[in-house]
């Protein structure tokens, strides 16, 4: 909020106290200050519209706060909708529910953002044509083959407009933003459908990006099908990615969002919750459904006052040096990134590097590219920034020593490897080979230790007196330890 001069400070009798007192010097002839005088009356007449002027003055209404903000070049936020995603259902053999089509859950107006066809086709998934024809719950696309089938039998309409919904779950960490207009697809998702022995691919709008995210896609066929209908989705991508497990595959889904006739939304104070069953009755039908993904919960109005006091945090907070920790958190938010360890660093002054260690064994292109979005888009101005590769620094350990009577090789080759593992985990670590000597020698299965070296494949090497240091997108790779 705006800190403002506090004027309404005096009272009315202060006010006429005040005046009562200047007038005696103003006009010493005036005696009789008393109530009865018509003066006086007349006075705290005058007093009182002091007051009243001097409490409105104070008063900060809302169209003074927006011409304010209209001066700071600010606009308050508007009410945003909620989306939520929603399965419906009825035993008509076909009913088209229209786009803006008005539904409520429970007092709260829904329109419809697409029109869908409810046919009562039951989707069925394959790897192959000859393979057993599978509930899409818990189903895994084979990575190898890059390709499945889709069934939806029966249609007993003719249909060249077909909307899927995958919900997918993920073996690795989800992306903390969806991924949207402007970020690149992991890989491209193509559709063909089979008619009379041949292959015909589908016009798609893909909404999960490659099977980064769960949503729709939404497919135009190039004929009509009724009956059975055949659908192979093929994933292309030059790189290896792992793909998620499709948990549900919904043929009769919609979005929903929370807007009136009037294009009214009650903002946040209109979500729907998930998982919540709902009837209504359309072309004298009925449609039972259920929601069960919200996608955005809405925003309200943002007021005058939270808009100042955003104005101040964004302005007048105290900044602060960018961190490593800082840029780490916003490459995190790449969709579909997958990484072991992320490091830091800069090589100049005004540069920072960015590496990243990913799960697996290499970054893929698409995810390279929506690294560098989310990365220069957050990037403080002025600032280059470099997305570097890892280097990966082969090595072997050689070693002579002489062992208890007990010990066994393995023993001491898992010994040296987890005390060298910080080497292979984290990016540019300075490593002294005088420690490994000592913590080899108190070790119970090692009576001593002779000589200790470390060769790379390049040919240099390091005994137990040198000290390695890696670069900073250096990670150190132990190929075989020789005792």
């Amino acid at each position: 909020m705006l800190n403002l001069e506090q004027l309404d400070d005096v009272s009315f009798e202060e006010l006429v106290e005040a005046s009562l007192t200047e007038l005696a010097k103003l006009c010493p002839e005036w005696t009789d200050y008393n109530a009865h005088d018509p003066g006086v009356t007349f006075l705290e007449m005058l007093m009182w519209l002091t007051e009243m002027q001097r409490y409105y003055a104070c008063q900060m209404t809302e169209f003074h706060q927006m011409r304010y903000l209209e001066l700071l070049g600010l606009t308050p936020e508007k009410v945003t909708p909620s989306r939520i995603v929603s399965h419906f259902q009825t035993e008509e053999d076909y009913l088209q529910l229209p786009e803006n089509l008005m539904v409520y859950l429970g007092d709260v107006p829904f329109q419809l953002e697409d029109s869908i066809t409810l046919t009562n086709a039951t989707p069925m998934l394959a790897y192959s044509l000859d393979d057993t024809w599978l509930s899409p719950k818990g189903f895994e696309p084979v990575s190898d083959d890059n390709l499945f089938y889709i069934k939806l039998s029966p249609l007993k309409i003719n249909l060249n407009i077909i909307s899927l919904y995958f919900s997918l779950s993920f073996s690795y960490p989800a992306p903390k933003v969806p991924m949207r207009k402007g970020f690149i697809p992991q890989a491209i998702i193509k559709v063909f459908l089979e008619e009379q022995g041949k292959w015909l691919e589908c016009d798609i709008e893909d909404e999960t990006f490659g099977f980064a995210q769960s949503g729709f896609l939404k497919l135009k066929l190039p004929v009509e099908v009724s009956g059975n209908c055949v659908l192979k989705v093929l994933i292309q991508n030059a790189d290896i990615f792992p793909l998620p497990t499709i948990t549900s595959l919904y043929t009769q889904a919609g979005c929903l969002r929370q807007i009136d006739e009037g294009h009214n939304t009650l903002g946040t104070s209109g979500r729907a919750r998930e998982m919540l069953e709902f009837s209504f009755a359309y072309e004298g039908k009925n449609v039972s459904a259920l929601t069960f993904q919200e996608i955005e919960s809405g925003c309200d109005n943002e007021k005058p006052n939270d808009a100042f006091a955003r104005y101040q945090v964004e302005r007048f907070t105290p900044s602060r040096a960018v961190t490593q920790e800082d840029y780490i958190d916003i490459a995190l938010q790449t969709p579909g990134l997958r990484a072991d360890n992320i490091n830091v660093f800069s090589d100049r002054k005004g540069k920072v590097c960015i590496c990243v260690k990913p799960t697996g064994e290499r970054l893929t292109e698409s995810t390279i590219r929506n690294l560098r979005t989310v990365l220069f888009q957050a990037k403080p101005a002025g600032i280059e920034l470099e997305i570097v590769p890892v280097c990966m620094y082969h090595a072997r350990i050689f070693t002579s020593l002489e062992m208890t009577a007990w010990a066994k090789t393995a023993d001491i080759r898992k010994l040296i490897l987890n005390y060298i593992a910080p080497l292979q985990e984290n990016f540019g670590l300075e490593f002294p080979f005088e420690g490994i000597i000592t913590y080899l020698k108190e070790s119970s299965l090692i009576k001593n230790v002779k000589w200790f070296a470390l060769q790379f494949t390049d040919g240099r090497t390091f005994i137990e007196k040198d000290k390695l240091k890696l670069p900073e997108n250096g990670l150190l790779v132990i190929d075989d330890v020789l005792i």
